[in-house]
């Protein structure tokens, strides 16, 4: 059974095409540019420093990406000890998982922080976070509220005279969440369902390729296809070039 998780749901919301490949044909994927490595470390660095807005928690990074329900387990034993702060905490509920940035529970009921490296909220992070409100509530846990954390300046910038709090924006989106749990619900459904079928659908390609994010299977959808039709697609775009540079789909 594949599993789910926020940024495999976000991809199937992009394009259903990204993740079939993504949960069938991984070995496909394209490599990682460099400015993918430097953003993917920056968000992990920020990630770290936004746990010292909630000291003293426990983390519960799994030591491995499929341990699904291991981990969710783990986070369940700590939850039941009383009132906790857990880095990384793992929920499961069928086959959709989400692992939380921050979770702090008072009184049986939780707090769940996402951490973004973004100075505002976007359309892919209200998604994603909405997902994760769904599967830890569907997986039993009372909710009090969900909100996203994103620093208000380049961690670059950030020296110990800057107060943390300064540092950060923490946004409560929990009635955006709470009105998209039906369609959560129903789109998770549907790619639950595309990914047991025998062959990725068919979608061509186009501009849903860039938006919110690169796809990673750009080499595999894009190959053989006439330059004409990439002009069409990218029209002019640089941005879009550059990808498509980076990718070594475009000669430069």
């Amino acid at each position: 059974m594949a599993h789910i998780s926020k940024s495999a749901f976000v991809r199937g919301i992009q394009c259903s095409k990204q993740l079939y490949y993504y949960k069938n044909n991984y070995n496909q994927r394209d490599a990682l540019t460099e400015s993918q490595r430097v953003s993917f470390k920056r968000g992990v660095d920020v990630g770290i420093l936004a746990q010292q807005l909630f000291p003293k928690g426990k983390d519960l990074t799994p030591t491995s990406p499929w341990q699904y329900r291991q981990s969710a387990n783990i986070t369940q034993h700590y939850l039941q000890q009383g009132d906790i702060t857990l880095y990384e905490a793992s929920f499961l509920y069928g086959s959709l998982y989400a692992i939380m940035d921050i979770v702090v529970s008072t009184d049986g009921s939780l707090n769940l922080y996402e951490v973004k490296n973004t100075r505002s909220v976007k359309e892919q992070h209200l998604l994603d976070a909405a997902f994760q409100y769904y599967v830890i509530n569907q997986a039993g846990y009372t909710i009090s509220n969900i909100f996203i954390v994103y620093p208000t300046h380049n961690l670059e910038d950030y020296n110990n005279d800057v107060p943390l709090a300064d540092l950060f924006v923490i946004k409560d989106i929990t009635n955006i969440a709470t009105e998209r749990q039906r369609d959560i619900e129903k789109s998770s459904q549907q790619q639950i369902d595309m990914l047991s079928a025998p062959v990725p659908p068919e979608i061509k390609i186009g501009s849903q390729c860039f938006k919110p994010y690169a796809c990673d299977f750009m080499k595999t959808c894009w190959t053989n296809i006439s330059a004409e039709i990439i002009n069409s697609i990218i029209n002019d775009n640089e941005d879009k070039r550059e990808i498509l540079f980076n990718k070594q789909i475009l000669p430069r």
